[in-house]
């Protein structure tokens, strides 16, 4: 009975991630039916239905030379791709920042219950001060100062709007419904996850 109720997870599991790649394909991006691919046979899944039509499709629309001219093209779904990956990279380093925030306060909120004037509080204070609202874009610009995304403040705050946009609109899945696998982002010529923010190099670590 145990066995069986952990194989009814697994699969759940497994058509809950596959769920995500398909909402991802269908709102434009192409490595979501690559990774999508990969995970079925690493995982030894049963293939859907929807990734046989679209590697069918794909695929056809390259022997037929179509995948290279026109608005819904491979070749322009992989470029609207990184275009948006860029903001995406931007945006996120905006929320990771936003996250930690609100992490710190909550800390700092436990910590002037219990003592208010103790080194350790006065120091995460001071820690709390610096990372303030008024300063996230400057300080997402100096976390990606390394990165090919790096920006200057104005720059990250255009791509952290342009991204909050696409999300309210719903046509964010293409890029961020399902974070791509390391392997697709060197395909498509994308850096390396060295380069990226650390919130995103943890999600492509569980990707599999």
């Amino acid at each position: 009975m145990e066995d069986r109720d952990k194989k009814h997870d697994l699969a759940d599991y497994h058509n809950r991630r596959l769920e995500e790649y398909r909402r991802s394909y269908e709102h434009g991006s192409l490595p979501a039916l690559f990774d999508a691919l990969v995970y079925c046979r690493r995982k030894k899944c049963a293939i859907p239905n929807w990734i046989m039509d679209g590697a069918i499709y794909e695929v056809g629309q390259l022997l037929s030379g179509q995948a290279f001219k026109g608005k819904n093209s491979a070749k322009s779904r992989v470029t609207k791709f990184k275009k948006y990956w860029r903001h995406f990279v931007r945006w996120d380093a905006v929320m990771e920042l936003r996250d930690k925030q609100l992490e710190t306060k909550n800390e700092l909120t436990q910590l002037m219950k219990i003592d208010p004037d103790h080194q350790a509080t006065m120091d995460l204070k001071r820690r709390t001060d610096v990372i303030i609202w008024e300063h996230v874009y400057e300080i997402a610009a100096e976390s990606l100062l390394r990165s090919p995304f790096h920006a200057g403040p104005e720059a990250i705050r255009r791509s952290y709007l342009d991204i909050n946009r696409y999300r309210k609109r719903g046509t964010h899945r293409g890029v961020v419904g399902m974070v791509p696998s390391a392997r697709a982002l060197e395909l498509m010529g994308l850096p390396n996850q060295d380069t990226l923010p650390k919130s995103i190099k943890d999600r492509l670590a569980g990707s599999g």
